[in-house]
């Protein structure tokens, strides 16, 4: 008998199993991830972030600079008061003031003419009381400055018991010895 299928249906064959066609290649399956558009992403945001962590660095050793600064010259206005403020009733605290805020030459000359400095404010009854009117640093880095002070001063003793007015100008060079500032010399300009 002949095949009669209709004629809107194809015929079919049937291959048995162990001469099946191959199945059609397929493109392997990525894992989901960021792609290329993810990886560019990524990278920018790691570059803002380096940038806004470097940024933050500078600023903050930019602050570091400055307080050091800052402190550099308190500590060469705090030098001149404690210098040119001087009683006979407080004559050894005084002194020991001065001392506190020297190191090297500074310190050494005040330290081996003591006795005979603190003698000589006792007998002569000086008293001086400076204030310091001006004061700027002409160099600074991490650790060393220069400093300029201006100070006025009124100083009385047993000669002239009326305060007489007196202006000094100091240059200091100051070192940073641990975290204080201190004077380690001191000349009196002209």
């Amino acid at each position: 008998m002949p095949d009669t299928a209709p004629p809107d249906e194809a015929p079919t064959t049937v291959l048995p199993a162990d001469t099946a066609e191959p199945a059609p290649t397929q493109e392997p399956v990525r894992p989901s991830g960021f792609g290329r558009r993810g990886v560019i992403v990524l990278v920018v945001l790691a570059l803002l972030l380096a940038s806004t962590i470097a940024t933050g660095v500078l600023w903050l050793s930019g602050r570091g600079v400055e307080a050091d600064r800052a402190a550099a010259l308190d500590a060469a206005r705090a030098a001149a008061v404690s210098l040119s403020s001087i009683s006979a009733d407080t004559a050894d605290a005084d002194v020991q003031r001065v001392l506190d805020s020297g190191t090297g030459e500074f310190g050494d000359l005040f330290r081996q003419n003591l006795g005979s400095y603190v003698q000589m404010v006792k007998d002569s009854q000086v008293g001086s009381t400076g204030e310091v009117t001006a004061a700027a640093l002409s160099e600074a880095d991490e650790d060393s400055a220069k400093a300029l002070v201006a100070v006025r001063s009124e100083v009385r003793n047993s000669q002239s018991p009326d305060p007489q007015p007196r202006l000094y100008r100091m240059q200091m060079d100051l070192v940073k010895e641990g975290d204080r500032w201190l004077v380690a010399t001191l000349t009196f300009a002209g």
